[in-house]
């Protein structure tokens, strides 16, 4: 064996993929300095050949010990028979119970029929004790028709954050997300869709606004909290709404800093009403019942964010004292700062109890789903989740992408992977409680970035090249059916990208619906897909908040931002916008015939889900977001062209609504 080859041995040893093919289908080979790099971030520092050596000899010996699997996938409410290398004394623990349930001795074991959830089986011998995570799963995540009781349905997605209406402060809230969704039910919507609304920091800066970049999938936003809706969590018995500065809701932008200027002293005379003497003592007992059940968890998010407050949002560069969570929780205690902590925790009630008024009205205007979230593919490397979940997390590497056709650079996205070794040692807790949290409140989720089940490509902080990691896919998606079974709740993954072969049927067969986007499906004519071309199994739109909308599209405004980003020349952008005006020829000579073709052509689908823009529904050129420009574009920042009370009469929303159900849905 070569001192190369001990390298690579063990880089694929802890799951990282010797090769990957690139867009054109060209093959890029892992470098030795990449594997390297991301042995270390895999918690295997090596500094030389020989170490690689003697680490990948002492795994394979601990691999050679055991004398049962660490894991193990086994179908729920069945029993089943394990067997050990030789005989044990063993011990299950069902998820939830403190103590063994069953429990026998030999070379195998009986198992009684487990609940769904992810159990431990404790096999003890001479020599040492072993743990094996049993993870319990149903056949798959429940379908359309399972939750619903509909084969076709459709849906709206929006970005929370550009609500507009006459009552809040300048950016769209829980209430204002109850009011549009209420206003689309009515008209046979089975969904609205939104923006991730993970929490992205207490101490983050306007400049950083993506919901896309949170500092905690686990926990909520509480940007969105609706000011006039307070008093119910004040305590002060108060019945009227809390006096806000509203914003001018013709204005096209969202302007944070404003809004944060009316929310975050509002937010805090509310709080200090809530911390009186005079408080309802019955708001308490509801807020101390939310805390309890949240947990240490929910205590160290909110210990995080009180000290953001004081060093800034990334824990990485705060004071050494700071940067364990059990030490900074002495410290904090001891510097009487609880107060703090308790705020947070405060904000997390508020914003999960109107975020559930939102899901209740959602499914109250009639919607089959109701609200439609999103778990973003990652968190900040020094923000609260990574921080409070040290070992679920690799460092020293970032997720990204491999150059494509729109650049010959690596894409680092700027967020922390989940450790396949870290999440596997803790039984996938750690992303069970994700998707829990985003299940909490949501007839369906979407995954962002759905291939990282499979394998995510992790750029080394080094500066070495990229390569793929392997996930246990298997173990993700058993804990995804577990949890999705438990809370009702539709999974849609969104496999865009380099799909590698038999993903897609991988998802279907576990119970996920696929994410088919007009844009990037169209042939190698051009044209964009006929509605018999589109997958059954799948969520079915014409864009998303990363492309242009439908006018955008067939009128090229995207391609006009390139050209000013200097992204494209104007020879290019001409050639793509006669390729687009070849693809509108029969679709009318008007924005809104371009529109309503394309909604027929959904309507249409052979797609259970049906996904349309509300930035298309009142005819917006503009999109939401452009991938890669921070300066350049008003990113996250355009409101809606229909305010909240606007949306119940909308003509345009009503004929959406009819075109759907002229088909059927």
């Amino acid at each position: 064996m070569t001192d190369a080859c001990a390298i690579s041995r063990l880089a694929q040893r802890l799951g990282v993929l010797p090769v990957y093919s690139d867009y054109l289908g060209e093959e890029r080979w892992t470098t030795t300095a990449t594997n390297r790099a991301l042995c270390a971030a895999l918690g295997c520092d090596i500094a030389n050949e020989r170490e690689a050596s003697e680490r990948l000899a002492a795994l394979e010996e601990q691999d050679a010990a055991r004398i049962i699997p660490a894991q193990i996938i086994l179908r729920a409410n069945e029993p089943t028979r394990i067997k050990f290398q030789h005989r044990a004394d063993w011990g299950l623990i069902v998820d939830g119970d403190a103590h063994p349930r069953a429990s026998g001795s030999g070379d195998v074991a009986d198992l009684p029929p487990l609940p769904m959830g992810v159990h431990r089986l404790i096999a003890q011998t001479n020599n040492a004790e072993q743990t094996v995570w049993l993870l319990a799963a149903p056949p798959s995540a429940p379908s359309l028709l399972e939750l619903s009781g509909s084969a076709k349905v459709w849906g709206v997605t929006a970005a929370l954050y550009g609500f507009r209406s006459s009552r809040n402060a300048g950016l769209g809230d829980y209430r204002d997300l109850a009011e549009m969704a209420s206003a689309l039910g009515r008209n046979g919507a089975a969904f609205l869709g939104i923006n991730p609304v993970h929490a992205i920091g207490a101490a983050t800066q306007s400049a950083m606004i993506s919901p896309y970049s949170p500092t905690h999938r686990g926990y909520l936003n509480p940007w969105h909290i609706a000011l006039d809706g307070l008093e119910p969590f004040s305590g002060t018995g108060s019945s009227n709404p809390t006096s806000v500065d509203v914003a001018d809701i013709a204005e096209p932008l969202v302007d944070y800093d404003a809004a944060a200027l009316v929310r975050n002293p509002a937010l805090a005379n509310a709080f200090a009403a809530f911390s009186a003497l005079s408080a309802d003592p019955s708001i308490r007992a509801r807020f101390k019942a939310f805390a309890a059940e949240g947990g240490t968890a929910l205590r160290d998010f909110a210990t995080f964010e009180a000290l953001s407050l004081r060093h800034g949002p990334d824990w990485t560069r705060w004071p050494q004292e700071y940067r364990d969570v059990n030490a900074a929780a002495v410290q904090i205690f001891a510097e009487g700062a609880t107060d703090a902590i308790e705020f947070h925790i405060w904000l997390q009630w508020v914003a999960n109890e109107q975020l559930a008024e939102a899901q209740g009205a959602a499914r109250g205007s009639g919607m089959a789903l109701g609200l439609y979230l999103d778990l973003a593919v990652g968190a900040i490397p020094g923000g609260a989740e990574t921080w409070t979940d040290r070992s679920g997390h690799a460092f020293g590497a970032t997720l990204g992408a491999p150059p494509d056709q729109f650049g010959d650079a690596v894409q680092s996205w700027g967020l922390a992977p989940l450790s396949t070794r870290g999440m596997a040692a803790q039984g996938y807790q750690n992303f069970a409680r994700l998707l829990r949290c985003v299940m909490r409140h949501a007839g369906a989720i979407r995954i962002d970035h759905a291939l990282g089940l499979g394998r995510s490509f992790w750029v080394p902080d080094d500066g070495s090249p990229g390569a793929y990691v392997r996930y246990p896919i298997d173990s993700l998606l058993a804990v995804i059916a577990i949890e999705a079974t438990r809370a009702g709740t539709l999974i849609i993954g969104e496999d865009l990208g380099l799909v590698p072969d038999g993903f897609r049927e991988r998802l279907a067969e576990a119970g996920l619906y696929g994410v088919d986007v007009l844009q990037f499906a169209r042939g190698a004519d051009g044209r964009l897909p006929r509605p018999h071309e589109m997958r059954a199994k799948s969520m079915a739109s014409f864009g998303n908040h990363d492309t242009p909308t439908i006018a955008g599209f067939f009128e090229g405004r995207d391609l006009d931002w390139h050209v000013q980003l200097g992204n494209l020349d104007d020879a290019g952008r001409d050639w793509i916008k006669g390729e687009r005006r070849a693809l509108r020829a029969d679709m009318g000579e008007t924005p809104k015939d371009w529109i309503g073709h394309v909604h027929r052509d959904l309507a249409r689908s052979e797609a259970e889900l049906v996904s349309v823009q509300l930035d298309d529904i009142t005819g917006e050129i503009e999109q939401q977001n452009i991938p890669g420009v921070v300066d350049g574009h008003p990113n996250w920042r355009r409101r809606a062209g229909v305010t909240t009370e606007e949306a119940p009469v909308s003509a345009a929303i009503e004929n959406v609504g009819a075109a759907m159900r002229d088909e059927g849905r």
